[in-house]
């Protein structure tokens, strides 16, 4: 049977963002949580279920997005919109069941966290060793390298993620971490880095060749960006705004080390466990990235 080959174009994607879908049954705040765990980290997901009331809820979600926002200030959130994007197209694509949720399907879950695949192929295939005929549906990442297949084995409409393949774990790992989910460029530029807290100090552990350096005086200079929310004991108490530090070296000195660690002063007095959540933004090369630690005082 001839293959048949899609491709996510802006026209399909319109097609299915549509309104009227009665994707949202349950309260704001359940809804919320039932369609984003899958994107927030173990914390995240820990400090939600501890909030105590609506109100605190409202709060979380706010800074849930505020933190993931690739352009603060503007009054837009492109991530927040490219999520609803997800979100609505695989509830209208991908219900496999009447009274089933099309993105907590296996290629609903994968559509939220690593977005819309860049090659689609649908195809029926004979099963392995038999005469029997199955559906296929085939999802490439070109920025991965990844190549996903989901089976619908008993031709109920029901695909399932066939296998793990290489890659799709380390895939979304990074796809968790990326805080500008709506460019895929983004994932590209984006940097990892190491965090702990250690002596009165936030230490970030940058590796030199992600970094974007510029020359300044004689001498290399990387501009960045620190943003961190604090949390005792699953409780939100600080948000320091985003704060400059500027990191100068010789160009030899930068030779000789593979990472550069950037410090950030911050005190603690009361007994418990914290969890520092920080945004670091290379100014530079215009990427931000995420990463988290937590520690017992």
């Amino acid at each position: 049977m001839k293959n048949v080959i899609i491709i996510f174009s802006l026209v399909v994607l319109i097609a299915g963002c549509g309104g009227g879908n009665g994707l949202r049954t349950e309260p704001a705040e359940d809804f919320f949580f039932e369609t984003t765990r899958f994107i927030m980290t173990k914390m995240e997901k820990e400090i939600y279920k501890h909030l105590p009331d609506r109100e605190a809820k409202e709060a979380f979600i706010g800074e849930f997005w505020q933190k993931r926002d690739p352009s603060p200030g503007t009054g837009v959130n492109e991530n927040r919109l490219e999520y609803e994007k997800r979100l609505e197209f695989a509830d209208r694509w991908f219900k496999e069941k009447p009274n089933g949720r099309g993105w907590d399907s296996d290629r609903g879950r994968i559509l939220l966290l690593l977005g819309f695949p860049d090659f689609r192929d649908v195809r029926v295939t004979t099963a392995y060793g038999t005469t029997r005929q199955v559906n296929i549906e085939e999802w490439k990442y070109y920025n991965y390298n990844v190549v996903i297949q989901f089976v619908d084995d008993r031709g109920l409409g029901q695909f399932d993620l066939n296998y793990w393949p290489p890659g799709l774990r380390s895939a979304m790992d990074r796809a968790a971490f990326v805080v500008d989910i709506a460019d895929k460029k983004s994932y590209e530029k984006a940097f990892r880095f190491n965090v702990k807290y250690k002596d009165g100090y936030i230490v970030m552990t940058v590796p030199v060749d992600k970094i974007q350096f510029e020359e300044n005086g004689g001498k290399m200079e990387a501009r960045f960006q620190v943003e961190v929310f604090v949390y005792l004991d699953l409780k939100k108490i600080e948000h320091i705004e985003p704060t400059e530090k500027i990191v100068r070296k010789t160009s030899e000195e930068i030779l000789k080390q593979e990472s550069i660690e950037i410090k950030f002063p911050y005190s603690i007095s009361q007994k418990g466990k914290y969890y520092f959540d920080v945004i670091l933004k290379d100014m530079f090369a215009d990427s931000r990235y995420r990463n988290f630690c937590n520690f017992k005082h």
